[in-house]
This record gives structure tokens, C-alpha cells and sequence, in this order.
């Protein structure tokens, strides 16, 4: 099972000559829509989806992304716009899924630093750790780290593809000391996502 909104949306969409302005809306799009688990916690707009769902963010075919979820994963809908981002939760851990747009490969490099600027600004208390990056194809770089805020704690992760123009900017976030069986699941999360959707 694919999900898919299919409301129109220009997320991700450059126009010529909007210069840098337009990657820094992008990223704080990406931050704005992560839903820290303490504040969001009251809302129970959580559709919940089937096991095994494919689940697709980006603005069309060739720009976008998907991953996939176990059992007990609900898509927040109040806070995703599956044209750029998804929210989803299991128990007290949220996932977001996050498409940003990049107006010249060269921006790619800097994509880890600007994800820490923007959950500075928006989350003072919190930090993202130095980045490890990850196995990849060499036209495809990954980064991963730590993400932490005060009783919070878990990962970013950052995927970009520069020949197409986009990149995936992956977080998770859970109280800590929650169960190891969430952080787990969202971990297995992480790992299925994959540029390009089938």
C-alpha cells in the first residue's frame, strides 16, 4: 500500500534567480514541521496506517522519496503535507520525513549545518551532533547523528541525491528512556528510505 497525498503543492519548486533564500525557507519548512513528542503529544489526529505501508513524500515522481513502516505507525496529519513532509508516531516516539529542495550541488555539502542552524533557532535547547557519514553510492551522499534535546533523544539523518536537485532530511525524536521497541522500529524506518519512488 502506497500513501500518498494528492493535494498540489509547489514545495520544493526554485524559481530562477530566488538565489540561497529559497534553500533557507526549504529548511526551515524541514524543521518547522518536526513535531517535538512533549508538544505534541495532545494532539490525536494520528491516522493510523497498515503494516508494511510504502509511504512517498516529494512533489512528483522523480523528486521524492519513500519508506516504509511496521505495526502501530500512525501518520499525523495535521502535521505532514505528504508533498514535503511526513509526520508519523508509534507510542511516544515521532518520525518526520522531510523534502528540501537544492538550487546547486554545491549545497548539498552544507545541508547537515543548516539542519543544525534551523533546530537551533526554532528549539534553543536543542543540539545535533557532529555527522557520520554514511554507505552510499558516491552521487548520493548520507549523513547521520545524534539529535538531542532536553528529555529527548534521537537521530537525523540526511540524504541527498545533487544531479536531481533534492535532498531527505530524516528525524527522530522520543522522550528518553522510551522503549527500546519504538526507537528500534523507527530505526528500521530510517533505514527503508530510498530516493526515488517506485
Amino acid at each position: 500500500m502506497a500513501v500518498r497525498n494528492r493535494r498540489r503543492s509547489d514545495a520544493g519548486l526554485a524559481r530562477p534567480g530566488a538565489g540561497p533564500a529559497v534553500a533557507a525557507v526549504a529548511a526551515v519548512i524541514a524543521l518547522a514541521t518536526v513535531g517535538w513528542p512533549l508538544a505534541g503529544a495532545a494532539f490525536s489526529d494520528g491516522q493510523p496506517l497498515p503494516a508494511g505501508s510504502a509511504v512517498v513524500v516529494g512533489p512528483d515522481r522523480e523528486h521524492s522519496a519513500q519508506f516504509r513502516v511496521g505495526r502501530g505507525w500512525a501518520l499525523l496529519k495535521a502535521e505532514s503535507d505528504q508533498q514535503r513532509s511526513d509526520s508519523l508516531r508509534l507510542g511516544p516516539v515521532e518520525l518526520t520525513v522531510t523534502f528540501v529542495s537544492l538550487l546547486s550541488r554545491r549545497q548539498a555539502a552544507d545541508l547537515w549545518a543548516g539542519l543544525r542552524r534551523v533546530i537551533q533557532a526554532g528549539h534553543p535547547g536543542a543540539r545535533l551532533g557532529s555527522p557520520a557519514a554514511m554507505s552510499s553510492p558516491p552521487a548520493m551522499p548520507a549523513d547521520d547523528g545524534p539529535l538531542t534535546e532536553e528529555g529527548l533523544a534521537g537521530q537525523a539523518e540526511v540524504l541527498a541525491d545533487p544531479p536531481a536537485g533534492f535532498a531527505i532530511e530524516v528525524t527522530v525524536l522520543g522522550p528518553r528512556g522510551a522503549d527500546a521497541a519504538g526507537m528500534q522500529a523507527a530505526a528500521r524506518v530510517v533505514r527503508s528510505v530510498r530516493i526515488g519512488a517506485s
